[in-house]
């Protein structure tokens, strides 16, 4: 699906039917229903894009900036000329992070702009910090002291809500 308001498009590919990472059909499709200059653009992958390398090519052929937050493991050559924001090949395997989920990457990277342009997150850790917990059970991740604290904390702030405060 691909849904564009106020010039931020989300999509989320149907992982059955078309299968795990970018695919260049998509990105066509998709990158069609943009009408303004791709250097104004700021692409960010989530949970995928270390290894999407022909796709990525393919965005940044076009004009995109690239941003990728991801946690697999490299399985070879890696894009070039993108932010790359990935525990596996930014940090070594004892570092706490180095095991974590691929919406928790995402999640970091995205509080850490919010506290770079001084805005408040406790709105917006109320409703992510339940997701992150969700894609720790979902994701794979060998649990760990630091994946089991954000697994409680989104878990106690799932069960002291009701579904009306989750958009």
């Amino acid at each position: 699906a691909c849904k564009n308001e106020d010039r931020i498009f989300s999509i989320i590919p149907d992982r059955i039917a078309r299968g795990y990472g970018m695919k260049q059909e998509d990105i066509i499709e998709y990158t069609g229903a943009i009408d303004s200059d791709p250097t104004h653009w700021l692409i960010v992958t989530v949970d995928c894009g270390t290894n999407d390398v022909e796709p990525v090519k393919i965005l940044k052929d076009i004009g995109y900036n690239v941003l990728i937050t991801d946690h697999h493991l490299s399985e070879g050559g890696m894009p070039e000329e993108v932010i790359i924001c990935n525990p596996k090949v930014t940090m070594p395997e004892d570092n706490e992070e180095y095991g974590q989920s691929g919406c928790y990457v995402a999640a970091k990277v995205g509080f850490g702009v919010l506290e770079r342009l001084c805005l408040s997150m406790r709105s917006i850790v109320r409703l992510v910090d339940p997701l992150v917990a969700l894609s720790i059970l979902s994701d794979q991740i060998v649990i760990t002291d630091l994946s089991r604290k954000q697994f409680v904390l989104g878990i106690n702030i799932l069960q002291s809500s009701t579904p009306e405060q989750f958009p």
